[in-house]
């Protein structure tokens, strides 16, 4: 949906480095992304009043993660949300930071996703009952997109190529973030792809999400309360859009057709990317944001995904700009 008002911005982010079995815990990275938007942006503690949690693959168990949290990071808020749908809880977390404030629940909202999901596993994809609901011999999410993917073979047919350049496309942009695990900052070629060995046939070992641990954090407020904490630089979200459990309603659904078709619509038709001057020297950015999340119920997953286009206000190029979450990262591969 299009913002009704232009009044809310993200006005900081920041992220930890990305490693493997780190020993640390979730509340721990939480706390150095936190330490790491504040310094950035020079808001004090005390101004936040609204938090939004991922939940952790680390810390599903808790179902008191998110108070927890609050507990950890020193916090009062007088808005709290808990995200549970996967890699979109971030973007998510988001929107509904934009809604609280427009509602006056709170002014200065931080989205938090934090895990550690290589050092504690601790999540359980049982669907209803796993001996009823399950494939057999489906051990996580690699072998359950691997139906999907052999699905949209017999559909339509699928190179090893394609996915391959998806694989050696994603690595180059991880050699550009600094925070990427330092074991994969080496670029992959086609061979390196092809000679990868097979974990879910058509899906590959350079197709696969590596668990990681790591956090980021976003800074959502109003524009008129990130210019008087001081703050210049900031992006605008201009609409938003969501399904979950596409085509829920069907007995059995085509597991190839995407609820983007449904929410992409939905979130680009009223925001043109188009250029457009503003006469500020912050240079700020205008997104549009639409995510999709499907539970698998047969297959034991939540598939989910997001995406994000911004839209700049002063004269610079078009950009599209992925939103990185450590329960669902794809830059260290």
């Amino acid at each position: 949906m299009a913002a009704k008002k232009r009044d809310i911005v993200i006005a900081g982010y920041s992220e930890t480095a990305i490693d493997f079995k780190t020993g640390r815990s979730a509340f721990d990275l939480g706390g150095e992304a936190l330490a790491k938007l504040l310094a950035g942006t020079g808001v004090p503690k005390d101004a936040i009043d609204g938090l939004s949690v991922t939940t952790p693959l680390s810390e599903c168990p808790n179902p008191f993660f998110a108070v927890y949290m609050t507990e950890a990071l020193g916090l009062t808020p007088t808005w709290l949300n808990y995200g549970g749908t996967g890699g979109c809880s971030a973007t998510g977390g988001v929107a509904r930071a934009a809604s609280a404030i427009r509602d006056g629940h709170c002014e200065v909202v931080v989205v938090l996703s934090a895990d550690a999901p290589s050092t504690a596993w601790r999540a359980n994809y049982g669907a209803y009952r796993s001996e009823f609901q399950d494939p057999p011999g489906v051990q996580g999410p690699p072998a359950t997109f691997g139906l999907l993917m052999s699905r949209y073979n017999h559909q339509f047919g699928i190179k090893s190529e394609a996915l391959g350049k998806i694989a050696i496309t994603q690595r180059e942009h991880a050699l550009h973030n600094e925070n990427a695990y330092a074991k994969f900052k080496t670029p992959i070629t086609m061979a390196d792809y092809e000679k990868s060995r097979v974990i879910a046939d058509p899906l590959r070992l350079l197709d696969c999400v590596m668990f990681c641990d790591g956090a980021n954090a976003f800074l959502v407020t109003t524009e008129e309360k990130a210019r008087s904490l001081g703050i210049t630089k900031m992006v605008f979200p201009t609409a938003y859009a969501e399904v979950t459990n596409f085509n829920g309603n069907q007995p059995l659904s085509e597991i190839t057709e995407t609820g983007f078709s449904a929410i992409a619509p939905m979130a680009a038709a009223p925001v043109p990317l188009t250029a457009t001057p503003a006469p500020r020297a912050a240079k700020p950015v205008e997104i549009a944001a639409a995510k999709y999340a499907r539970p698998r119920a047969n297959a034991s997953s939540l598939a989910a995904c997001c995406a994000v286009a911004a839209k700049p206000v002063c004269g610079e190029k078009s950009q599209t700009t992925a939103i990185p979450n450590p329960n669902n990262s794809k830059t260290t591969l």
